[in-house]
């Protein structure tokens, strides 16, 4: 059964800081609890839809892909352009072109925790999708007890390019309630 808005609502919570020993111990007693764990909570009047939770960019970071460093141009003040591989600063954009090699690895900016009794699966949402933008292998899932951000690569299957930064919510959750729960 897939959870509606309203359900994911009651689940969600959120605590804070979870980069701690303590933080992260906490995450574990409220997913053990059947709570759903986010971090930073989102604006839910704009991140909560009629089935999904919409997550944001985090990091952005550019691998080593052959066709994908030939649009990166080289900025000696930047010593991370230097780099095969490097990240994209919060302030940044990157341009995700319609080449078959190229991709990115992005993190989620929220930081989660699934319970046992759900698993979540995480896609591109159709405003985005519409465009082009997909998660390679998708469908990804977050399977109950993950507690942390999610990394996927992704890539633009359209034919323009398309521009990214983080903050951009362009990720879609959504809740389904197992059978039965998971020891985790």
């Amino acid at each position: 059964m897939i959870l509606s808005g309203k359900e994911i609502l009651e689940r969600l919570t959120m605590v804070a800081p979870v980069s701690t020993p303590a933080g992260l111990e906490r995450v574990k007693e409220l997913i053990n609890e059947g709570k759903v764990v986010i971090s930073p909570f989102p604006d839910i009047s704009k991140m909560l839809e009629v089935l999904s939770l919409e997550l944001e960019i985090g990091k952005i970071k550019i691998p080593e892909s052959p066709g994908f460093l030939k649009e990166i141009c080289i900025d000696f003040s930047r010593p991370e352009t230097l780099k095969e591989k490097f990240e994209i600063s919060d302030k940044e954009q990157v341009f995700l072109h319609p080449n078959p090699r190229d991709f990115l690895r992005v993190e989620t900016r929220q930081f989660l925790g699934i319970p046992a009794d759900l698993v979540a699966q995480i896609g591109i949402g159709s405003k985005f999708a519409t465009h082009g933008l997909e998660i390679i292998g998708e469908p990804a899932y977050l399977l109950p007890g993950f507690v942390g951000k999610v990394e996927l690569n992704i890539k633009n299957s359209g034919n323009r390019p398309i521009v990214l930064s983080p903050g951009l919510p362009i990720f879609q959750l959504v809740f389904e309630l197992l059978s039965s729960p998971l020891n985790i």
